[in-house]
């Protein structure tokens, strides 16, 4: 069920079902908007061999691989911790 937590945001309170839900952010969100965390990873799509920068934010948490078939409808970012896709809101999205 989605409420208002203290801080006036409204997020699904954890163990909540999320299913269905899509999260679109114009920018990257400063915390998951599922679960609240600040861990939130930029996701590495295409086929790739990662720099050593990217393994460095990887091994970190900061970034993850998405895989090799890329669509125009993936996720931009994904939190680390609960693992909820995020999207970029483009123009012309709702």
């Amino acid at each position: 069920m989605i409420q208002p937590w203290e801080d006036g945001e409204w997020r699904p309170r954890p163990g909540s079902d999320t299913r269905g839900v899509r999260y679109e952010y114009a920018r990257k969100p400063k915390k998951c908007p599922a679960c609240g965390s600040a861990r939130i990873a930029t996701i590495l799509w295409g086929m790739r061999i990662p720099s050593e920068r990217e393994f460095e934010a990887i091994a970190a948490g900061l970034a993850v691989v998405g895989g090799c078939i890329v669509t125009d409808d993936d996720p931009n970012w994904s939190c680390s911790d609960c693992r909820v896709a995020i999207y970029g809101r483009t123009k012309g999205s709702a």
